[in-house]
């Protein structure tokens, strides 16, 4: 018998408030060729486990028990894109905390690159993903390049970082529902 498997992530959540402000925002993105990534789903996302079995999960939960940092504030300032001229993510912009992120990233990398989960090549870019690109016409391109520049700058808000928290990603036609399976208090 094949055990099941768990689609999971690590991820830093975000207030309630700020969300809403990336809502709203991001309503001009709302186009046919262009996914918009639902309230409820944003989030800092630290490692795309995908589907894992038990005993990695475990071995992550260890990870995260091991990690050994204090709480630090995370500013989201200004929407961007990682490719200007096919922008397939659309993001907000970590500004202060995105040092702190990528220290806890490099503590955590060794033990989850040990679990043989395959890790994202292009490396760790502190971010909160707000929509996705189906289509690259031009009428999508040119929404999201419009918006990214007129909200280049625009302060989305601050907060504390508190917690890391291991993740289940369970695939549904309505998106995706996260439930938190471990969470790493950070030290105060």
């Amino acid at each position: 018998m094949q055990e099941s498997k768990t689609r999971a992530f690590i991820a830093i959540d975000i207030p309630e408030a700020i969300k809403s402000k990336i809502t709203e925002i991001s309503k001009g993105l709302n186009s046919g060729g262009i996914r918009m990534v639902g309230p409820e789903q944003l989030h800092i996302t630290m490692f795309f486990l995908g589907y894992v079995d038990a005993g990695q999960l475990e071995a992550v939960k260890g990870a995260l028990s091991k990690v050994h940092a204090s709480s630090f504030a995370v500013d989201l300032n200004g929407i961007g894109t990682f490719d200007a001229r096919n922008p397939r993510v659309v993001f907000v912009n970590i500004t202060k905390g995105s040092e702190e992120l990528r220290g806890v990233y490099a503590s955590l990398f060794d033990d989850i690159s040990a679990l043989r989960i395959r890790m994202d090549e292009r490396g760790f870019t502190p971010h909160i993903t707000i929509a996705r690109l189906k289509s690259f016409t031009s009428k999508e391109t040119g929404t999201v390049k419009a918006l990214a520049e007129r909200y280049s700058s625009y302060d989305f808000g601050s907060f504390l970082c508190t917690s890391i928290k291991l993740k289940q990603s369970v695939l549904t036609r309505e998106g995706p529902v996260y439930t938190d399976l471990f969470v790493k208090e950070l030290n105060a």
